[in-house]
């Protein structure tokens, strides 16, 4: 579908509801992705001024909830990783474009050591060196040295993780953290290992789809319920040198 307003999208065809974001991934420049509750996903590359709609056909046909992961390469405003599965799809595992949506292919194989029809939970691609990429998937985690091409399960990071993101500003290969059950660990190594950070007790969680990791400008930000934990090199406070607990944040 040629690239249209938000409105016209309206207009073109495709139930309205593919209007409700799921998730949203921003790219290099002006690039941002979408991904609806009914499948479609959509792209722009002038900043939302216009949009195109592209459709991951054997998923979509299927399934009824859209994708659970949506991952903007940093660099190539043409290629996002798609991830599937969970409740109330029938239909798991990983998918990747490199034009823009117009082919798709799956990375979830099950011959590339990533089990075919898993379930994806998160997709990290290493801002400074995207071809080092982190799936968590079906309660595990796997990763890929060659942008996706084979993978390897992580058998040191924590189980059933829910996130996973990079410490703003830490460089390459800079300190990765993922969230689980346990709370917060980090790898300085791309993945090979993983260690706990004395701050997670403060928002360890039995539910780990309590807790997100995200950048807000030079901090990431990891919330579970009502408690922020803010991370940065210049501060420090909790229960860890570099982290600040808040349990009672203000939005300003």
């Amino acid at each position: 579908m040629p690239a249209a307003s938000l409105r016209a999208l309206f207009e073109c065809g495709i139930p309205c509801c593919c209007l409700a974001f799921k998730r949203i991934s921003h790219g290099p420049a002006n690039t941002i992705w979408a991904s609806s509750n009914q499948g479609p996903i959509v792209r722009t590359t002038d900043g939302g001024a216009s949009w195109a709609v592209t459709v991951i056909a054997p998923v979509v046909t299927a399934s009824t909830v859209g994708p659970n992961v949506l991952t903007a390469h940093p660099v190539d405003p043409a290629t996002v990783y798609v991830g599937f599965g969970g409740f109330g799809s029938p239909l798991g595992g990983l998918y990747k474009t490199t034009d823009g949506g117009a082919n798709w292919t799956e990375l979830s194989t099950g011959v590339n050591n990533l089990p075919a029809g898993t379930t994806i939970v998160d997709v990290f691609v290493h801002p400074a060196d995207p071809t080092k990429v982190i799936v968590l998937a079906s309660g595990v985690s796997y990763r890929s040295l060659d942008s996706g091409a084979t993978w390897t399960q992580l058998t040191t990071a924590p189980i059933n993780p829910n996130a996973v993101a990079h410490q703003p500003g830490s460089g390459f290969p800079g300190t990765i953290l993922m969230a689980s059950s346990l709370g917060i660990s980090t790898s300085t190594d791309n993945g090979a290992s993983w260690n706990v950070a004395s701050v997670t007790s403060q928002i360890a969680t039995t539910d780990n789809s309590g807790i997100r990791l995200g950048p807000v400008g030079p901090r990431l930000l990891a919330i579970s319920g009502g408690t922020v934990i803010s991370s940065s090199g210049s501060e420090s406070g909790g229960s860890a040198p570099g982290y600040a607990v808040n349990s009672n944040p203000t939005v300003s």
